[in-house]
């Protein structure tokens, strides 16, 4: 079993696959519901403004958004409240913009195939120095 601290209070509960406790993540899901319907029905509002209203701190609600939790509703905001954290283009969830992400994605496969490019030509070169070398007694003895 794996224990661990929650992150929010500090308490030590057994890991099932969420990073907090269950006492605060049922106060984590009671102030995404609060944000949700907040954002509803006030719909132009800005991401200070929720956090006055509704008392969840500004944190919170901008993790809900980076999380994608409240993807229908960021769209009404007046601003966007999170960047791109590669090249600072404005974004409704996650950390990275579609460019980005592409690029990124695109670079990764490339040096994957170099890689496996450069693992089979070690492979090839590996296989022609390798021989199987063995004492032959019978000329010992001649």
């Amino acid at each position: 079993m794996d224990v661990r601290n929650c992150p929010r209070c500090g308490s030590i509960f057994a890991y099932r696959g969420f990073r907090l406790c269950e006492s605060c993540r049922q106060i984590e899901d009671k102030e995404y519901e609060v944000v949700k319907i907040y954002l509803q029905k006030n719909p132009g509002t800005t991401v200070d403004k929720i956090s006055e209203e509704t008392g969840v701190s500004r944190q919170q609600i901008l993790s809900f958004i980076r999380s994608g939790r409240l993807s229908e509703e960021v769209s009404n905001l007046n601003e966007m409240p999170l960047n791109c954290e590669r090249c600072n283009k404005q974004i409704l969830e996650g950390r990275l913009c579609k460019d980005c992400q592409n690029e990124l994605t695109q670079n990764f496969i490339k040096a994957q195939a170099n890689l496996r490019k450069e693992k089979n030509l070690m492979g090839q070169n590996s296989k022609e120095n390798a021989k199987i070398r063995y004492l032959d007694k019978s000329r010992e003895k001649r």
